[in-house]
């Protein structure tokens, strides 16, 4: 059997390139099929093809669909799947066999160069002259000059199916750092394979830093049983770094305090800052953990221990006190004092860093300044030098006042500084502004405000040659794209260029000097004529029909819905996009959609009374609906749903009621809800009646791997056979009130529940299901259920409510009122948290951080 997924080609594409012998047009797109990797040995035209027929592996020029280079003959596989290409794009890696043996082709000299069996991961070195190869039987270390592979580790773990949990390339060196999944970090070397000693720092940001104590090598941040942990031990009076429990170094001793808190670690893991004090007085400290001594000690914290922040290299800290904000340089323990205002807020329990002397701050690595708005002068950002402490810039807003906030325009010089009123928006009576920090020029700009207008990185761009300067304000369907031409702005601050766009709420960024691009590739725009460039060439009748989108081994998505009266097509992915617009003549009754020069490209067949009204378009953009109230011969409802198609102009359905669709992200299927009447529609087909879903409350998930639809409703989810709408599944939960459904990361699992305290239940019914094998348990969640997440790694159920409960689901008591939750968290409702890993979670408020290890409850230090 021929296998594809998500990494490989569809395979339905496979198969229409093995008859036609043509591949559609290479693009970034994200899939292993051509190398986008932009290396060395980089050709978009070709794409590896797995020719079932004659078990021969194939690179193909997708222009003219003639083979180039046969990379193996007699490849019988009974799977194949594409892995992915090495930096350079010389090396191309698939999976072959059900056994999932990773092979590697040289795609310049063709020919197999070898392979691993059972193999789960491979990461490439930046030179491709490496690999790791982790497999069932260990991680190997694959020299490809020397065709050399040598077993480094046999360490596997049988949740995440990997050898290692994290890697760094030190190509200068000639080695590579690998932390086992155990915890354990190794260094080995390119050429030998050999291990290598680890020097006694070993960070350049990209792995967890290691620290040489007492003979151990150990690290700050979260890698297992590796990681050290500040701990006050009262009974002993002492200050310890712990590690898996243990003591491994003594910081203070004879210490007379009450009170202890962690304030954070350096990047590098040198340095640890931590308050020591009571309740009302604290100390902040200090400490160089690589050489065991005090740096030293900023006094008198009252309530609150003293906000810091670390510098990016991790040798100076800014430090916020009542009597000024400190640049501390840890060389020479050197306090230099940058600005004596102070903003105290009142004091709450949730409220930690209440001490201000900035309102906003960003480290400028580049130039090695401290970018910040300044409590005393806050009508503007202040640059500070990290080595002299002087303020070497001032970047205002005219003399209109603050508060200002600033965000950084992409990868640039240019500084974008704004005035906000009330809840940090933009207010119209204060400015905005943009300075260039290399050379000192601003422009102060014009106010345009409407409801949903914001200010930030992704609303605000510049282009590359740091010639026009872009913003979009929303409106309530469409947005305004205003366009500074920087080399010719006017002494108003007038736009040289301002367009409305259909869309609204997507981040925009330059693609080139003239082109944007609003979401993800969402719709692209010339800010000089403000019209969309095309995904794709005009389509007219007669022409081909494109390949539609396999969807055989996709993962799934949750329904689109989208209903536009005036608009293009709103999915440029669609296989049948083309920047066209519905457009109704009343004088005429003539219905055609026409390109942006205003002449008609495909004329849709129509003879209505009434106008059409609530155009909308199938996900692949073939089809398109609009309600009409009167259609001929059809008099039984007062509205109709017409469905053209687009390529022909022909009317291919009209159905006599107007329906509410959740489409399928993907292809031209729907889900309908009339009343009480529901039906799965495939366009162009008549719909199908299904099990009534009434007023379902959940959300709609396209499981496409699976060939189902879920639909979350009354007493449980619903699963119906995405062909035929059979009722397949119902997954319940104990409780018969509408339900909310969640999946872990890999799909495999889904929790189906209530939230009892919103739906006023007095208990809230989960249950956790197994989509492949339908087993289920369900838990006894007493209390409110507002948010569920499973761990990355499955094993953790964690709800946030009025507090965070976690069960781990690996460990579950076999009576259903005996699971409990294992740990209840100190988190309020409203705050922000995710995971990091597999077990700590961040927790985030405003300037409130923490760390907690969901394995243990305890809080933890990163």
């Amino acid at each position: 059997m021929l296998r594809s997924g998500r990494f490989a080609l569809p395979i339905t594409l496979l198969l229409w390139i093995a008859f036609t012998g043509l591949l559609p047009a290479a693009a970034d797109d994200g899939i292993p099929d051509n190398c986008e990797q932009h290396g060395t040995y980089q050709r978009v035209n070709l794409f590896p093809r797995y020719e079932f027929q004659n078990s021969r592996f194939v690179l193909v020029d997708w222009s003219t669909g003639e083979n180039v280079l046969v990379l193996e003959e007699g490849l019988a596989a009974d799977s194949f799947w594409i892995i992915g290409w090495s930096p350079d794009c010389r090396y191309l890696t698939a999976a072959v066999y059900a056994s999932r043996d990773y092979v590697v082709w040289d795609t310049v000299n063709g020919g197999r160069v070898g392979s691993v069996p059972h193999a789960r991961a491979i990461d490439w070195s930046p030179d491709s002259g490496f690999a790791l190869v982790q497999s069932d039987a260990g991680a190997y270390l694959w020299n490809f000059a020397a065709n050399v592979q040598t077993r480094i580790t046999t360490v596997f773990d049988d949740i995440t199916n990997r050898n290692l949990s994290g890697h760094r390339w030190d190509m200068a060196a000639g080695t590579v750092t690998v932390t086992l999944v155990n915890g354990q970090i190794f260094r080995f070397d390119l050429t030998t394979g050999q291990e290598a000693p680890i020097p006694p720092l070993n960070y350049d940001g990209s792995s967890p830093p290691l620290l040489a104590i007492n003979g151990q090598e150990l690290t700050c941040q979260a890698v297992g049983s590796t990681r050290l942990i500040p701990t006050f031990l009262p009974d002993e009076r002492r200050v310890v770094l712990l590690s898996n429990k243990e003591v491994v170094q003594t910081l203070l001793e004879n210490v007379d305090a009450t009170y202890f808190e962690s304030s954070g670690w350096s990047p590098d893991c040198r340095y640890l800052a931590f308050a020591l004090g009571n309740q009302r007085v604290t100390d902040t400290y200090v400490w160089n953990i690589a050489e065991n001594r005090r740096v030293g000690v900023f006094p008198d914290a009252h309530i609150i221990p003293h906000p810091i922040s670390w510098g990016p290299a991790g040798d100076v800290l800014l430090i916020e006190t009542r009597s000024g904000a400190y640049l501390w340089q840890m060389a020479g323990d050197v306090k230099i004092l940058l600005t004596k205002g102070v903003s105290v807020d009142n004091y709450s329990y949730w409220s930690r860093a209440a001490i201000h002397n900035f309102l906003s701050m960003e480290w400028d690595t580049a130039r090695g300044q401290l970018l910040a708005v300044p409590v005393a002068a806050d009508n503007g950002v202040a640059a500070y030098d990290l080595h002299t402490g002087q303020q070497v810039g001032f970047f205002g807003v005219g003399n209109r006042r603050g508060p200002v906030r600033f965000s950084r325009l992409g990868d640039t010089d240019w500084l974008l500084v704004y005035s906000t009123g009330p809840y940090n928006r933009p207010d119209p009576r204060y400015g905005i502004a943009i300075w260039n920090q290399a050379t000192g020029i601003s422009y102060q700009l014009p106010y345009y405000g409407r409801p949903y207008m914001r200010l930030g990185s992704g609303d605000v761009a510049i282009s590359p040659d740091s010639r026009y300067l872009v913003q979009v304000v929303d409106a309530y369907r469409s947005s305004t794209l205003y366009v500074w031409d920087l080399q010719h702005i006017t002494s108003s601050g007038a736009p040289a260029y301002r367009h409305f766009l259909p869309h609204r709420g997507y981040s925009i960024h330059f693609v080139d000097a003239t082109t944007i691009d609003m979401g993800s590739g969402y719709s692209r725009w010339n800010i000089i004529t403000g019209e969309r460039i095309a995904a794709s060439p005009l389509i007219t009748p007669g022409d081909a029909a494109p390949v539609a989108v396999s969807v055989a081994n996709s993962p799934g998505e949750f329904s689109r819905s989208y209903r536009s009266t005036s608009d293009t097509c709103p999915y440029p992915d669609g296989a049948y996009y083309r920047p066209l617009t519905p457009y109704f003549d009343p004088a005429s009754r003539r219905l055609a959609l026409v390109d942006s020069a205003g002449a008609e490209v495909v004329i849709l067949q129509s003879s209505f009374i009434d106008t059409p009204d609530s155009f909308q378009w199938s996900p692949t953009c073939h089809y398109l609906l609009a309600e009409v109230g009167m259609f001929p011969g059809h008099w039984s409802s007062p509205v109709n749903t017409v469905v053209w198609d687009t390529v022909t102009g022909d009317m291919v359905q009209v159905l006599e009621r107007g329906v509410s669709l959740r489409w399928s992200p993907l292809t031209d299927s729907a889900l309908i809800i009339y009343g009480w009447y529901s039906g799965l529609w495939h366009i162009p087909q008549a719909p199908i009646q299904i099990e009534s879903l009434g007023s379902p409350s959940g959300r709609t998930y396209w499981d496409y791997g699976r060939d189902q639809i879920l639909v979350g409703g009354y007493g449980g989810v619903r699963a119906f056979d995405m062909t035929t709408g059979a009722l397949r599944q119902i997954y319940t939960h104990p409780n018969e009130g509408p339900t909310r459904f969640v999946f872990s990361d890999d799909r495999s699992l889904i929790a189906v529940y209530t939230d009892s305290g919103s739906f006023g239940y007095e208990y809230g019914g989960l249950t956790v299901w197994n989509l492949n094998t339908l087993e289920n348990f369900p838990i006894d969640v007493n209390g409110r259920a507002d948010e569920v997440q499973f761990s990355p790694d499955n094993r953790y159920l964690v709800i946030r409510g009025v507090v965070l409960r976690v069960w781990d689901l690996q460990n579950l008591p076999e009576l259903y009122y005996d699971r409990q939750p294992i740990y209840r968290l100190p988190i309020p409702n409203g705050m922000k948290w995710q995971f990091v890993d597999q077990t700590i979670i961040e927790v985030r408020y405003l300037d409130y951080v923490r760390y907690w290890d969901i394995s243990t409850g305890e809080q933890v230090t990163r």
